[in-house]
């Protein structure tokens, strides 16, 4: 599968700042392709970020609750430490995590994806940045999230400012080329080739948002004679 030209620059974006134990975040609109980033981050990281980084991925997508979010972050370093549980805190995680970090000399990149809403107890972003402080350049990183998350109230304060807003990076819509790029990766996903007037109409409604691209690209798959969009759909109605 082809990577749209865009998206592919932005993930080398996040590995350069990985291997360079930089903080970076990647914000965007509902659907715009940052969860997308993140899972194909997991597949690039592995394999470009430098031998003694080892990254650590964590999806937060919809947790909320201290408890939900240590135990997240529990599991994704159950890699490195066998004996973690899912009733540690994150004090003790903390502790441990800087003991193995000095002692045994690793470097760590934590992953995290926060989606819509994932991630808003300030203990974690408390938890980021005592991590960073205590740590250096053995601790870093690269979150993806929603705009609205970076634009709700409860996230308007100075520690969220520097955990989250310090290197903030726009997923933006995408250019015609990458939307297209986009639209030809669903019909190779879905094996259902259109027609290239259909493919150039999805593109110009869909503004470049690749979630509107794909409601549409369905749509036009299951409805024969498609011509224009039914905004009664729930798939793009949500979007």
């Amino acid at each position: 599968m082809k990577i749209a030209t865009y998206y592919e620059e932005l993930i080398h974006q996040a590995v350069g700042a990985c291997n360079s134990f930089e903080p970076i975040t990647f914000c965007g609109m509902f659907d715009s392709g940052v969860g997308y980033l993140f899972t194909m981050s997991m597949l690039v990281m592995k394999n470009e970020l430098n031998d003694a980084v080892t990254p650590l991925f964590v999806d937060l997508s919809g947790l909320t609750e201290s408890s939900e979010i240590v135990e997240e972050l529990s599991f994704a370093f159950s890699k490195e430490f066998s004996d973690l549980s899912s009733t540690e805190d994150y004090f003790s995680l903390t502790r441990r995590i800087e003991n193995a970090t000095l002692t045994a000399k690793k470097k760590y990149i934590l992953v995290i994806y926060l989606g819509q809403d994932g991630g808003t107890d300030m203990r974690f972003m408390q938890f980021l940045n005592r991590l960073r402080n205590l740590l250096g350049w053995n601790f870093s990183y690269c979150i993806f999230v929603s705009s609205r998350l970076v634009l709700s109230k409860s996230y308007q304060t100075p520690l969220v400012d520097k955990v989250l807003k310090r290197n903030l990076i726009p997923v933006l819509m995408l250019d015609a080329k990458n939307s297209m790029s986009v639209l030809e990766n669903y019909e190779e996903r879905y094996s259902h080739i259109i027609s290239n007037p259909m493919k150039r109409k999805i593109c110009e409604l869909s503004g470049g948002n690749p979630g509107v691209i794909k409601a549409l690209y369905l749509q036009a798959i299951h409805t024969a004679g498609w011509s224009k969009p039914n905004f009664s759909d729930e798939m793009l109605f949500i979007r």
